[in-house]
């Protein structure tokens, strides 16, 4: 539930998308945030609600989806701390129709990394029909990886451990038996900390 006072509020901005559609989410954090149109940065009176959330993503982090917003209008994000939180996080900003259009299952391969970078790619096929998901890792070194699967509750749904190697490494995500929905995919090597979309559909 929303907490009414503001403790460690920040603020983004973003230009709307000629799609309309927005998804906004930030990573795993118990943050609150709001999305504001505003007439005038200096005058509160003008600022219009038009999204909210509290507890929508992964371990209590808030997340908006399909938000209905103006094609090439600034739009402001007020991210805050839940009961005081305070932690560096990151709020990612996508185009929700490219999101859910995009299927990497054929062009995602060693090119598109840097093998100098570590680098977490996007889950491919996605979406998946409750059965195996990939998820492509490109490690600088021999390191180990942590993977944890959630439901847009927050509940855990499954958690791993991989050896990396140096170079691409292809991991799977069985979500056979998985309802329908959004998951998030959140993956720790060493003190990095990366998030994947995957929405699960129903087999046909």
């Amino acid at each position: 539930s929303f907490e009414l006072d503001i403790d460690n509020s920040v603020w983004f901005k973003f230009v709307a998308p000629a799609s309309g559609c927005v998804d906004i989410e930030v990573l795993t954090a118990d943050y609150q945030m709001a999305v504001w149109s505003v007439g005038d940065c200096g005058n509160f009176a003008t600022y219009t609600e038009v999204g909210a959330n509290d507890d929508g993503g992964p371990s209590f982090a808030p997340a908006l989806f399909d938000l209905a917003v103006t094609p090439g209008n600034t739009y402001y994000v007020q991210i805050d701390g839940y009961d005081g939180t305070a932690a560096a996080g990151t709020v990612l900003v996508s185009d929700c129709t490219a999101n859910r259009t995009q299927n990497l299952s054929s062009t995602l391969t060693i090119k598109d990394f840097d093998p100098n970078m570590l680098s977490v790619g996007e889950i491919f096929p996605n979406p998946v029909n409750s059965g195996v998901a990939n998820l492509n890792i490109n490690a600088v070194r021999d390191v180990e990886a942590q993977v944890q699967l959630f439901d847009q509750t927050g509940k855990l749904m499954q958690q791993s451990k991989h050896l990396l190697y140096g170079g691409l490494n292809t991991l799977q995500l069985d979500v056979a038996g998985y309802a329908a929905g959004i998951y998030y995919a959140v993956v720790k090597i060493d003190s990095e900390l990366f998030q994947k979309k995957l929405v699960v559909t129903a087999r046909p």
